[in-house]
């Protein structure tokens, strides 16, 4: 019990109570951001159900390359979607296998499936899949855009109606979630958990009134707002993060909802090596380098209190404070951590990853400090 002998120097007291402050800090963004999140239901149950003879029409677009599997596997569930006027628009980015024949067989069994074929590349400077996806948003005939990918499958076939409870008179851009499918392999639990937390942060950040980031796989938009804000136009020289940054460009708290209701989640393939899942991550770090610079403060926030929360820790055990006080102080984190963890992801998705948080925590705090360094020396980013 020496340890509580311990008598602290001028030093030591100021780092622990840095510490102690850090934990507060981010204690105060879990309440907030996480507790939003989990807040959720609450918030869902007092949005009114819409008029079924007043939904609008969608568009549901999406760009493939080289998916005819993908295709074949996921298309018919968004094709047969129990919603009553809506259209798929396929872009066929210059395709290699035999997508645009499978396209053409499909379209004669769904003639609410409209196919744009593309031969050649985007025939101009536009980077990414913005050029396909821009060329599919103008082909849609309805103003309510879906938009999803060809890895992705809807969670129901409720997919739709679901989605469309967000858009209201004001509100003409909506954030969904996709769940990556799971597979009991160490990678996929990393993919999980970096894909869960990633959720909490940008939808929790959203329903506090700062759509700072979407992902691509679920979201509506306005077609008439996506012209009329220059589309991709000034995102044309950025390889990566097409919808990300154009949400991050665009989207305010006054049009912005969020829906995080079961049947309104997609599921999509998660990468099946290390190196796919780390072209994937550069692309999203690398995304995150375009963010507004208020979007980057906060999106910095819980790795750079982490990161100094264990400085912290460190230095004071290498100025003499009892191993029992600094075990005490990561033990109080670890448990926190893991409670507001667990009460935001019970929403998204139902696992065990949050008892595990806090050391996932600190792998990402040195991975993806790595990659961050390694964009820096990146090659252009391929298609995925």
């Amino acid at each position: 019990m020496d340890f509580l002998l311990y008598q602290f120097t001028p030093l030591t007291l100021y780092l622990a109570i840095a510490a102690g402050g850090i934990l507060l800090l981010q204690w105060l963004y879990y309440i907030l951001v996480y507790g939003s999140v989990f807040r959720y239901k609450t918030i869902a149950k007092k949005r009114k159900k819409t008029d079924p003879s007043l939904l609008p029409s969608i568009s549901v677009v999406l760009v493939t390359k080289d998916e005819q599997d993908n295709l074949k596997d996921r298309l018919p569930m968004i094709m047969e979607q129990q919603y009553p006027n809506f259209e798929v628009v396929v872009v066929n980015n210059a395709s290699c296998d035999d997508t645009e024949y499978m396209l053409k067989f499909m379209r004669s069994m769904y003639p609410h499936l409209k196919v744009v074929n593309l031969y050649t590349e985007a025939p101009n400077k536009f980077q990414g899949k913005k050029y396909p996806l821009s060329l599919g948003i103008k082909s849609a005939k309805n103003d309510y855009i879906l938009l999803t990918n060809a890895n992705c499958i809807p969670n129901s076939y409720l997919w739709i109606n679901n989605m469309v409870e967000g858009l209201t008179q004001k509100k003409t851009t909506v954030l969904g979630f996709n769940l990556y499918e799971r597979k009991k392999t160490l990678l996929n639990n990393f993919i999980q958990y970096d894909s869960l937390n990633n959720a909490l942060n940008y939808e929790g950040m959203a329903l506090l009134g700062n759509p700072y980031k979407a992902t691509g796989d679920n979201l509506i938009i306005s077609r008439k707002q996506f012209f009329d804000t220059g589309g991709f136009i000034p995102l044309y020289n950025i390889s990566c993060g097409d919808m990300e940054l154009y949400v991050n460009r665009t989207a305010k708290k006054k049009d912005t909802s969020v829906v995080l209701d079961e049947d309104a989640f997609v599921r999509t393939q998660a990468p099946q090596s290390f190196s796919a899942w780390r072209r994937q991550k550069k692309r999203k770090i690398k995304t995150a380098y375009h963010y507004k610079f208020s979007d980057k403060l906060l999106v910095s926030i819980l790795p750079l209190t982490s990161f100094l929360f264990y400085a912290a820790l460190v230095l004071l055990f290498i100025l003499g404070m009892p191993w029992e006080w600094i075990l005490g102080a990561v033990l109080l984190k670890f448990i926190v951590h893991s409670l507001f963890f667990f009460k935001g992801s019970s929403v998204l998705m139902k696992n065990k990853l949050c008892i595990f948080a806090p050391l996932f925590e600190i792998f990402f705090l040195i991975f993806n400090t790595i990659i961050g360094f390694n964009v820096l020396f990146s090659k252009k980013d391929r298609w995925d």
